[in-house]
């Protein structure tokens, strides 16, 4: 008896208190992608995807298997998407040419550039203006000189899965769960045939977010080396998109509580560069179309015309931003923050300026990143007597 209770208490698998932390976020991911495939493919393909995600889940949860047999399913699974996902860049993504124009948000954006055009005064092929900031079409630069800006969501997938792999490093079970929740996912393989930019956004948050829990896992000052890296990466990100300024508000004011006064101090120069490198160039450019066309014209008519509409939802995001950034207690807390913000922004557009079930993608990728660590090994936890 006396053996049988030090092993318990000596094993490092442990079944989590609360079943809840584990299906909420669960079912938020497969109620995210079956609103996807109910108006794309129709609810008789939704129930088909509803029985395969529980069937992952309960595999991945309840079958017995080894650390390394997880790890190389893993992997088997991310290449296998990866590959799939290419096959259907070329055979699938020009069918989405008339209906979508971020992809073209990218490569009109960088062709004018080349031609020496101011890249924000020319609209896509549906007549819209370009939106994005300039470090994402930069971004996908070396993608479109590969032959396909769609590359670059599949590098953002693989970049996803290595994050999920580490962040969920010492517990098997939720990281083999979330890869491949990730990797069988409607929501990115439609990401990735529209050759749309969110998942590549949602990829550098994420590796900024993990780059900060590594650091408090060490235990260790962050440094001066560190702190402008880190600052370099958030200054890009600030960078990327109007939209998610909430969230990345709330990354800083996570690291204003949690960076010492020097750490602080490089991290907003190194932000404030990065950031100012890549924007005031086209603001002094052409500082007209720039504010009153796009990329800030475009994003300031968003939440509508009525005021107090928009007054509503900025007072709302401020709230769940203060919330979020002031209240997460470590690094482990901020996708669940990071999730909180970016609903209430996906809302806001959706009830004010169009339904684009593509913005779900913003929610989907930090949700994956908010599975609790409670199991840690591959095999249940041994039954006491």
């Amino acid at each position: 008896m006396s053996n049988v209770l030090a092993r318990t208490r000596t094993s490092p698998e442990v079944f989590p208190t609360s079943l809840l932390s584990f299906a909420l976020p669960l079912a938020a991911m497969a109620g995210l992608n079956l609103a996807l495939v109910v108006v794309y493919l129709g609810w008789a393909a939704a129930v088909g995807y509803g029985c395969g995600f529980l069937a992952l889940v309960l595999g991945a949860w309840f079958v017995p298997f080894s650390a390394r047999a997880a790890r190389r399913w893993v992997w088997v699974c991310v290449a296998g998407a990866a590959l799939l996902q290419v096959v259907a860049l070329h055979l699938l993504a020009p069918a989405f040419e008339a209906r979508m124009d971020r992809n073209e948000a990218l490569t009109y954006w960088l062709d004018a550039l080349w031609k020496g055009q101011f890249p924000y005064a020319v609209p896509t092929n549906i007549g819209n203006p370009i939106s994005v900031l300039p470090a994402l079409p930069l971004l996908a630069a070396p993608f479109v000189a590969l032959g396909n800006v769609g590359y670059l969501e599949v590098g953002a997938f693989l970049l996803l899965a290595v994050l999920l792999h580490r962040w969920y490093n010492g517990a098997p079970r939720a990281q083999l769960t979330a890869i491949l929740v990730l990797a069988s996912a409607p929501l990115v393989f439609f990401e990735v045939i529209a050759r749309s930019d969110l998942i590549a956004n949602c990829a550098l948050l994420m590796l900024l977010v993990v780059l900060v829990e590594r650091r408090e896992q060490a235990l260790a000052p962050l440094g001066a080396r560190a702190s402008l890296l880190l600052g370099l990466l958030f200054g890009c990100l600030v960078a990327t998109r109007f939209a998610l300024l909430p969230v990345f508000v709330t990354v800083a004011l996570y690291l204003l509580r949690r960076l010492r006064l020097a750490e602080l101090g490089h991290f907003a120069v190194s932000a404030l560069l990065a950031c100012a490198a890549l924007i005031a160039p086209f603001l002094l450019w052409d500082s007209t179309t720039f504010l009153t066309y796009a990329p800030f014209g475009v994003n300031s008519t968003k939440l509508g015309a009525d005021i107090r509409v928009s007054l509503f939802w900025l007072a709302l995001t401020a709230a769940a931003t203060l919330v979020g950034g002031l209240k997460s207690a470590g690094a482990r807390t901020l996708p669940r923050a990071i999730v909180g913000v970016v609903t209430v922004i996906v809302l806001a557009t959706w009830l004010t300026f169009f339904l684009d079930l593509s913005y779900m993608q913003l929610i989907f990728v930090p949700l994956l990143f908010t599975l609790p660590k409670d199991v840690r090994s591959g095999a249940p936890a041994p039954a006491v007597p």
